[in-house]
């Protein structure tokens, strides 16, 4: 039996602390848009910077990749 290492368990290579806050705040903000608390655009606004963020370090990471294991063919094993 395995046991996980964290409670979220596995989570992608390219998944910062960044992004999981940008994620928390996205999750709130449309709490508080379906309350009646707060506009549609501020989630908007949200849910597109996240995006960019989500995109942009997929990107890097896929990036990262690509020249390790053009250096070495062994670290995709490890990484992936």
């Amino acid at each position: 039996m395995c046991r996980k290492k964290n409670l979220w368990g596995r989570q992608p290579a390219w998944i910062s602390k960044e992004i999981l806050l940008g994620l928390r705040k996205k999750k709130r903000a449309y709490y508080f848009w379906k309350k009646g608390q707060a506009t549609q655009e501020k989630y908007k606004g949200l849910v597109t910077l996240c995006r960019a963020e989500i995109r942009q370090a997929k990107a890097q990471a896929q990036i990262r990749l690509a020249t390790a294991v053009s250096d070495n063919k062994n670290t995709f094993l490890h990484i992936y």
